[in-house]
């Protein structure tokens, strides 16, 4: 019978009593170990609990690389080759057990198991209960093992109780490799100055890798031009690379075949990629058979126009009233003349240009087709330019003006002939017909009543202005004389010095009221002018009682953002300002980093790059989380996001960025650049993602190429970005080839990737230095132009604000309180 006696495992030193026969650690107790002698006890008291000993233990041996549970180790491996492991499986549980191994973390191809089961007996018992099974991973030399540490786990399963029974970690560092495969298409190109050669670039190591186009030809007659930067191949990624390829034109002759060689190399790899032979066919302007098949047939138009035109006649058409001499030609062409007319002119006042007055020989008669028609066109009275009057003593206005064959109008204050001219009226350069009068402004003293100027042209208000020693300042410096002012600031009757500029307001709308009103005094003077008044130094937010409604929504910062009336948001220190899509959160630069604020963040957040001082922020307009763009240190673009994690940054080197902007749908990121050698003319990058609001860069494929706008065969300088469905709306500034000055801000809805094959441009006949489009792309801001502009200087000067249609149509609104860096805020 058995006693209550207790007896010690042989295998981990635990008491047990004699009523079981296997310990807790699962080793098998037997009768053998039973003490001969035991003393008796009367009452032995309760043996304390023993720790839960593990029923199975795995370990996986890898060289002198040992896992086990609760550490964290890695092996190095490189691609293309294997490492030899063994698993040790000891069975410390009371039954006999079949284990199954499998290994977690990378493809089942990887693994070479030649036997994934072992059946262990239990500790103590008769039979093995260890076990070991040899295993190898064999790391494939391809872009699916991506170097870097790739975590595995060593998964080890009961086939008992069905359930996993131990689980080691561990890790493989794969080393990198890198491969380049290059693909020239097509084998032919032909152009008659130039062709371009694709170049497709797979990366087909497993790091990325930023790879180099070169291309040159045996004759060195070519010219190539391929991306000067190109972004980093991500593993068994492809791009498509274009290489333009260009030589001198021919004039005349056969095909001529040129031997292109086109490869790709980039740093780490052992052997560059092999070249590529691609043939350009160069076409000569004129084919040569050209010449003979045209003379060919030249001489058998000619013998056959000369037997036709023996003794045919031909009916002269009528031409009186015709638009042009071009027009009356071409009739003429048509009923089968083959002499141009003789044009002669005749001064002729109320009738268009060029109108046709009359001709011979007369409609009807039947002639030769080689006669020679005579038409008399119409030209309006001659037209003269208004000469520069200021700085010269009134004395001698009206000898000049009458040499220039006009007249003296109204001199304002006196007519005393030794004070100096200081204004005119109509302005320096603008074209009039002979015998206009021209007001002039002399010194003078006190301030003078302003006059009412609204609901009359252009020219009737200049000569009020001039008459009152005023001078008018126009928003379009080519608005035609004939429009109709629909608002003015200063308004009537207010009391302004002599020479003030009085701002001059058009629409569309008013202008109509305007001419409908009996004698032009129904509406209101300052009707349909959609504009923010206020004097230079005063509080920005106040307005005049003649101003009209502000413009929502925008701001402008120097030093500050500050906020027009209709606003209630509190001023933020910063400058660029920038606000998320729903208008609740507001970036701005402060001391070189991003501060963003707004009713949701208890604190504001800060951003700062590692590279250099953040300019330019731009929130993204689709993403789980606030995403912000910007500029940094003046060589880069970073994303970040509001969370504290670090910004995601991207280096431009050769590249000087100026502001980023995203597309509507999130998807483009376009990023405004200009190489670092020429300034002046900057272009765009185009990332593209597949993940819109992904804050990781590597998730950007593109950027490769800078575009840059060409507008009329004149290179210009882009000013600003504003995405909308479909299309990119872009501002652009050129000088209209007039070396030196600056030109109008020009607005063209158009694909920013196509801006090298810009047409159709809508110009706002505006110059400006800084510009902001609002969030939908519809109306445009302008700071720091005027008609006095001839430069923009390299810090953002503060002044006037003028908000125009970017179709270049509707109302125009004027924002006088100074400022710079012009922003429009999202309305919530």
């Amino acid at each position: 019978m058995i006693g209550s006696g207790t007896r010690t495992c042989p295998v981990c030193g635990r008491v047990q009593p004699l009523t079981v026969d296997f310990c807790d650690c699962g080793a098998y107790l037997a009768w053998s170990d039973v003490p001969a002698q035991e003393a008796p006890t009367t009452a032995d008291p309760a043996p304390e609990p023993a720790p839960a000993a593990p029923k199975v233990l795995l370990f996986v041996t890898a060289g002198a690389t040992v896992f086990q549970e609760g550490q964290d180790l890695s092996v190095p491996v490189a691609p293309g080759s294997a490492i030899d492991m063994v698993a040790t499986i000891r069975n410390l549980s009371r039954v006999v057990d079949t284990y199954t191994l499998t290994v977690e973390g990378v493809p089942a191809s990887w693994v070479e198991l030649p036997a994934a089961r072992v059946n262990l007996m239990p500790v103590g018992a008769v039979g093995d209960y260890e076990g070991k099974l040899p295993l190898r991973i064999r790391v494939p030399l391809s872009s699916e093992a991506l170097a870097g540490e790739r975590e595995i786990d060593f998964v080890l399963r009961s086939g008992a109780r069905d359930e996993e029974v131990a689980r080691v970690p561990g890790a493989l560092t794969i080393a990198p490799f890198f491969a380049l495969v290059f693909a020239a298409r097509p084998a032919v190109v032909t152009g008659r100055r130039g062709a371009t050669v694709r170049a497709e670039l797979r990366n087909s190591g497993n790091a990325p890798i930023v790879p180099r186009v070169v291309a040159s030809d045996a004759d060195a007659a070519c010219t190539f031009k391929v991306p000067e930067r190109m972004l980093a191949i991500a593993p068994a990624a492809t791009i498509d690379v274009p290489i333009r390829v260009r030589a001198r034109g021919r004039l005349y002759g056969r095909p001529v075949d040129r031997a292109l060689t086109v490869g790709a190399t980039a740093s780490g790899l052992p052997d560059p990629a092999p070249k590529q032979t691609v043939v350009f066919r160069q076409r000569a302007l004129i084919p040569w058979w050209v010449p003979i098949i045209a003379l060919a047939l030249l001489g058998l138009a000619l013998a056959a126009y000369a037997v036709l035109s023996a003794h045919r006649k031909v009916t002269v058409p009528a031409l009186r009233g015709a638009s042009s001499a071009f027009v009356a030609q071409r009739t003429l062409q048509a009923r089968g003349f083959t002499a141009p007319p003789i044009v002669k002119s005749r001064v002729v006042a109320g009738k268009k240009s060029g109108t046709v007055l009359d001709q011979a020989p007369q409609a009807g008669e039947k002639v030769s087709p080689a006669t020679v028609v005579t038409i008399r066109v119409a030209v309006p009275p001659a037209t003269t330019i208004i000469p520069d009057l200021r700085g010269r003593e009134a004395k001698f206005a009206d000898g000049i003006l009458t040499h220039t064959h006009l007249a003296l109008g109204t001199v304002v204050p006196s007519k005393d002939g030794s004070r100096l001219i200081v204004g005119q009226s109509p302005l320096p350069g603008n074209v009039r017909p002979r015998g206009t009068a021209v007001n002039i402004v002399v010194e003078g003293k006190g301030p003078v009543a302003v006059p009412k100027v609204t609901c009359v042209t252009v020219a009737v208000a200049e000569q009020r202005l001039a008459k009152a020693g005023l001078k008018a300042l126009n928003l379009a410096d080519f608005t035609d004389t004939t429009t109709i002012v629909t608002g003015q600031v200063p308004a009537a009757k207010q009391k302004r010095p002599p020479l003030t500029a009085v701002q001059l307001m058009f629409d569309d709308a008013a202008a109509k009221k305007c001419k409908s009103s009996k004698s032009g005094k129904g509406g209101s003077p300052n009707a349909g002018a959609s504009s923010v008044t206020g004097s230079s130094g005063a509080d920005p937010t106040a307005t005049t009682a003649a101003a009209a409604p502000s413009v929502a929504g925008l701001g402008y910062d120097d030093g500050v953002v500050v906020r027009m009336a209709r606003s209630s948001r509190a001023a933020v220190p910063g400058r660029q300002a920038a606000w998320s899509p729903g208008g609740s959160l507001r970036a701005v630069v402060a001391g070189g980093q991003v501060v963003v604020s707004g009713p949701g963040l208890a604190t504001p957040v800060r951003i700062a790059a590692a590279d250099g001082p953040a300019s330019a922020p731009a929130f993204a307009p689709v993403a789980p989380r606030p995403l912000v763009a910007f500029v940094a240190g003046g060589d880069g673009v970073c994303l970040a996001r509001l969370a504290g994690a670090e910004p995601d940054c991207l280096d431009l080197p050769g590249m000087a960025p100026r502001a980023v902007a995203f597309g509507a749908d999130g998807t483009t990121l376009l990023v405004v650049a200009a190489p670092a050698g020429d300034l002046a003319h900057p272009g765009v990058l185009t990332l593209t993602t597949s993940r819109p609001g992904s804050p990781h860069l590597a998730d950007y494929r593109g950027g490769t190429e800078l575009v840059r706008p060409m507008v009329g065969g004149v290179q210009g300088s882009i000013f600003a970005l504003a995405p909308r469905p479909g299309s990119e709306v872009v501002a652009i500034a050129t000088d209209l080839g007039r070396r030196g000055r600056l030109g109008a801000v020009g607005v063209v809805l158009v694909d920013a990737r196509r801006l090298g094959t810009l047409t159709g441009a809508r110009w706002t006949g505006r110059r400006g230095c800084q510009v902001a489009f609002d969030r939908t792309g519809d109306r445009l801001a302008i700071a720091g132009g005027g008609a006095a502009v001839t430069s923009c200087p390299a810090r953002p000067a503060p002044g006037p604000v003028v908000v125009v249609a970017a179709d270049g149509g509707g109302a125009t609104a004027a924002v006088t309180p100074s400022g710079a860096s012009p922003a429009w805020e999202a309305q919530p």
